[in-house]
């Protein structure tokens, strides 16, 4: 690991936002770091650097915009507060990194990212998840550590997403502080709150036992036997033991383990990891300074507030998802909103008040509109909960059944399985949720409760407050 010079800090970060006092390191600081944060005080800018130095942080993560879009924000914020931050993904990020001026190291080409992306499978709940087993944890593993054994020095502090294995590796192998980073709750196991299994439709009907049950046997007879092998090479090859239970246990930081979702969308499971604090969802897009588009600013405001349909920024297989999209809107006699970078799949001939823009940032774009349609991808989920919109969700693989159910339980919204999304049930749905005025006030109600910067704020000043880790 190489070295270089340090800079003097010495300010103390404030801190907002909700915890669970459960928190890993000796009995004292425990307790002083949740005296601290519940009281609203502060705490020192990583203290255990010795002079007040700042940190250079390694943000590490892969995957598509909704993965990447929250270390950007993360790290505009923790450069801002004068940390040396290098963000570390696939090239195809790094106009975004460049744009709000993050140092950028690539891990992968921009071809190989759109090459994972064409392959339809990607989207299907198995074959999908042996994709990101194949391609993002383990293909990537070797060069992540090799990447961060490049860049890091005693100053170092990693924030990375559970499924970078490679960086979860390089903190033993460096004594280096990691802060994993959980976008979304089913990321977090659990045998009491099982979530992975939301993936089979038909489990939602069995009792809980039974649910935890299935949970065990998933981990214990599919996802064990896909991770651990290829884990443990590579850890033998450093010298290092073997390890069990990958998925459920070893991939958390003992450091310290972030939630960006609020309680009230998943409240804390008993089984979850101790060191877990959960502080919100965050934005980046009002630290980015791509505009929006002029087009779309005067579509918005020249007609009826238009519905949203988006299948997510990473999906080239939606044909079917916008052709139902334009016979609802035909149905319903609503204008609307068609987000993707893929035009190609768009129906041939739109519907009167009917417009496709590559690119809208969700921000300002959501609140001048009356219903989202998406995938249930944990940020685009996140915006439309922000906008106070209603969403009607379309889940295929990964997080996004597991997050479709939350919302539902929340009352803002419902979900389609895709054999069902059809023209008749979308323009159903989306009729009554745009009608329905108590749905509506339920969505205006969770949007009061999201405070956005209140987290980014939280979640840095926890990143700054990491331990040291002992050889």
């Amino acid at each position: 690991m190489r070295n270089s010079g340090c800079v003097p800090a010495g300010r103390e970060i404030p801190v907002r936002i909700t915890i669970r006092n459960r928190m890993t390191g000796s009995l004292s600081n425990r307790l002083e770091i949740t005296r601290r944060l519940v009281l609203g005080l502060s705490l020192q800018a990583h203290p255990t650097i010795p002079g007040g130095l700042l940190m250079e942080l390694l943000l590490v993560t892969l995957g598509t915009a909704g993965d990447v879009h929250p270390f950007v924000a993360l790290g505009s914020e923790l450069k801002r507060r004068n940390h040396r931050v290098v963000l570390v993904t696939n090239e195809h990020f790094r106009p975004v990194a460049e744009r709000v001026g993050l140092d950028f190291q690539g891990i992968g080409s921009a071809d190989h990212y759109r090459c994972v992306l064409a392959n339809p499978d990607i989207w299907r709940p198995v074959r999908g998840f042996r994709i990101l087993i194949q391609e993002l944890i383990l293909g990537s593993m070797r060069a992540v550590f090799d990447a961060i054994e490049r860049l890091g020095n005693e100053r170092t502090v990693l924030v990375a997403p559970c499924f970078i294995y490679g960086a979860r590796i390089a903190r033993e192998k460096f004594s280096i502080p990691l802060a994993t980073l959980v976008l979304q709750p089913a990321s977090v196991w659990s045998t009491v709150e099982p979530s992975l299994t939301a993936s089979v439709p038909w489990s939602s009907y069995l009792p809980r036992s039974l649910q935890s049950l299935f949970a065990r046997g998933l981990e214990h007879f599919f996802l064990e036997p896909l991770l651990a092998p290829e884990t443990n090479r590579f850890r033998r090859e450093l010298g290092f033991s073997p390890v069990q239970r990958i998925l459920a246990a070893w991939q958390y930081s003992p450091d310290r383990v972030i939630g960006l979702f609020p309680e009230w969308f998943a409240p804390h499971a008993s089984d979850w990891p101790s060191q877990l604090i959960q502080t919100g969802f965050i934005s980046h897009e009002n630290l980015d300074p791509l505009p929006m588009p002029r087009e779309l600013e005067n579509f918005l405001s020249r007609g009826e507030a238009p519905i949203v349909f988006t299948p997510g920024s990473g999906n080239c297989h939606a044909s079917k998802f916008f052709e139902v999209a334009a016979a609802a809107c035909r149905k319903l006699q609503q204008r609307g909103l068609f987000l993707t970078g893929y035009a190609n799949q768009l129906p041939k001939n739109l519907p009167d008040g009917v417009r496709h823009f590559e690119y809208a940032p969700f921000d300002k774009t959501f609140p001048s509109c009356k219903a989202l349609v998406h995938h249930g991808g944990i940020g685009t989920l996140a915006k439309g909960l922000a906008a106070g919109l209603p969403q009607l969700i379309m889940p295929m693989a990964f997080d996004q059944p597991d997050n479709a159910r939350r919302l539902k339980r929340l009352g803002a919204g419902d979900l389609i399985l895709p054999k069902h999304f059809t023209p008749d049930r979308v323009a159903d749905k989306l009729g009554r949720m745009i009608r329905s005025d108590d749905l509506n006030q339920r969505c205006r109600t969770l949007s009061s409760r999201i405070d956005t910067g209140a987290a980014l704020n939280g979640t840095c000043s926890i990143i700054e407050s990491l331990p040291r880790v002992e050889s």
